[in-house]
Order: C-alpha cells, then structure tokens, then sequence
C-alpha cells in the first residue's frame, strides 16, 4: 500500500494492514540501499567522472613533483636544453661584437699616423721618380694631384723667382734637387711645380698657387704673388720668352746680379765665351742672350756685357758671385785666364835671378 492510501486510512480511521505496512519498510531499505549516483543524468555522471580525473592527476602530479619526476622534470629539462643552447650562441655574439669594436679600435688611425704614412708614400714616390728628399710637407690635393713641399736638408741661401704664368713664388733659399722644393705627385706621374705648370696638368693653376699662398702650417719661405715687377721687367725685356727662373746670385749696393733661365735652351754657337780675362764654358745656350746672366741696376735691366761696358760691375764680382754656391743651375761654367808671360820677361826674370845670386 502507498504512503497516501495509508495515510487517508488513518484519517478514515481504518486499522493498517500490518503486512503491507512490513513490506513498504522493505522497499524504502532497498531503495536506500542502492547508490544515489545512479540516480544521476549521464550529464552530470561525466561531470563527476572528469572531477575526479582531474583530481587524481593532480594528485599525482604533486607527488612527482616532490620526488622529482617526470611531470616535474621534463619541462625543467627543456627549458635548460634552451638555456643552455641559447646561452653559448648569446655569449659567442657578443664576444664576436667586442672583438670587433675592439679591432675596430685598434686599427683606427689617428691624424698624426695618417700623416705619417701618407708622408711616407710620397717620400718613396719621389725617390722612385730620381728626386733626392728625406723629409716633406704635404699641403693639399688639386685636380688628382698631391702639393708636397720637400728636400733633403742640402738647400742653398741664393735667392730665386719661379715664374709661371701671371704667378711668381719667391724662395729664399733653394732645396735640393729641385730649388723651389714644390711638386705635384698623383699614382702615376711626379712633376716639379714648374714641370707640371709647363705640362698644363692643372684645369686652373691660380688654385695651385692660392693653396700655397694660404699654407700656414709650416713656413715654407716661399712668397707667392702675381707677377712683381721685377718679373714683368724681365718678360718686357725677353719680349715674350717665357721665363722659368730668376736666381739672384749677387746683390750689391747699386745693383743685383741675376741668372735667368726661359723654358728652351739651344745648342750654343760657340762654346767658349772670353771677356776681361775669364771664360765662359757653355753647356747650353739661353734665350735672349746666351750666358743668361743679367743685371739688374736703377730699374734697367742690361746683359753682361752690357753691365760691364757701363762699368756697373766687374768681372772678379762676377767670377766670386758664380763660385759663390755650387747648387745654381748653371748652364756653363767659369774659368780665371792664367797669365801668359811673354819670353822678354821671362829673360829679364832670369836676369835678375843670376844678379841676386852673384851679389850673395
């Protein structure tokens, strides 16, 4: 019997039925016995199921984790493995980096070396081209050309004028082999300054010589200017000869004594030259006047010749101001005359020898 039946039998005031009262008491044991998960929908069945999943991994993750095992083990082992992959090629990178700032470092030159070397390489470069130098100044780089100012400390203390063109550089002293002491040198060719004019390697020489003019590193002793007047006397005077050089070999109260040199030279007519008891031995021949040797005296310019004739000078100044310094380029050479003593002095010297000899 239900629970509502007996319950309405009791309100009705009916005796129980004891039997099914006992057999009611049996089912609800039953019922009671069985597992309540049974009641459960298959939703939340697998709910459970994954509940309890997750707690037994967890479980034995924890365990693992504490004896060191694998759960535990594995990722810390891939992440060493990536560590220790990583770390060498981090270490190696930037090894490789200092060691290449350091090199950069080292080999980085400064100024000074640079110019070093560079001197170096132009010293080599004109030795190689037959020029004797020991020591240079480099003064700047125009149209591929490197201006160097060199010598070798063999200078000499006679005055000179380099003309080219409308330009005129004034040397004080003159170094050796070449007296200016300027040239221009690229990979391939090496000039003196008054080569490399004569050859038009410059697009614009008035550069070359606004260059030299402003070098103030190192007194070079040269003064550039445009032509002076000196200059323009003498290009007047040569009506056209294009003058290379004025060496002023002597300079005396009234006048200066000056050796010229234009950019030919002719094989001479005569080689040997006789005036006031010396001779001239000619090697080559200047243009206008052959010796190349001018004077210059109360803004007139004369030859030689016509110097001596005017009595401005002679020729034992002459002889001492060409023997004066070795290193003038010359084009001849200078001899004293010896004296010549005829054979009546030579009698009468002989004479007088014998008489001396019988009064003794």
């Amino acid at each position: 019997m239900k629970e509502k039946d007996l319950l309405k039998s009791v309100s009705d005031r009916q005796m129980p039925d004891l039997e099914q009262i006992r057999q009611n008491i049996l089912k609800e044991a039953e019922k009671q016995q069985k597992p309540k998960i049974l009641k459960l929908k298959p939703t939340r069945l697998l709910a459970v199921a994954a509940i309890l999943s997750l707690s037994i991994i967890g479980t034995i993750a924890a365990v693992a984790n504490q004896n060191g095992g694998l759960f535990a083990q594995k990722p810390e082992t891939t992440t060493a493995e990536t560590t220790k992959a990583t770390e060498p090629t981090t270490a190696k990178k930037k090894n490789t980096s200092s060691a290449v700032v350091k090199q950069k470092k080292s080999s980085k030159l400064t100024p000074a070396q640079l110019k070093e070397i560079k001197t170096k390489k132009y010293l080599k470069r004109l030795t190689d081209n037959g020029f004797e130098v020991t020591w240079l100044y480099d003064i700047g780089k125009i149209d591929g050309y490197h201006i160097v100012y060199a010598g070798n400390n063999n200078f000499s203390n006679y005055h000179c004028d380099y003309i080219m063109g409308e330009f005129t550089f004034s040397a004080k002293k003159q170094q050796s082999p070449y007296g200016l002491g300027l040239y221009a040198c690229s990979e391939e060719h090496t000039y003196t300054l008054s080569d490399a004019y004569k050859n038009g390697i410059f697009e614009n020489f008035s550069k070359v010589a606004e260059m030299i003019f402003n070098y103030e590193e190192k007194n070079l002793g040269i003064i550039v200017t445009h032509n002076n007047s000196l200059s323009n006397r003498f290009r007047d005077y040569m009506g056209g000869v294009n003058i290379l050089t004025l060496a002023r070999i002597k300079d005396s109260s009234g006048y200066e004594l000056y050796f010229n040199i234009t950019d030919k030279t002719e094989k001479p007519e005569e080689t040997e030259k006789e005036i006031d008891g010396y001779t001239f031995y000619i090697n080559e021949a200047q243009q206008n006047y052959e010796l190349g040797l001018y004077v210059n005296s109360n803004n007139r310019l004369y030859t030689l010749e016509e110097a001596l004739d005017n009595g401005i000078l002679n020729m034992d100044e002459v002889f001492e101001a060409v023997h004066a310094d070795s290193d003038v380029p010359f084009t001849f050479t200078l001899h004293k005359n010896e004296v010549e003593i005829e054979t009546e002095d030579m009698a009468n010297i002989a004479d007088e020898e014998t008489e001396t000899a019988v009064d003794e």
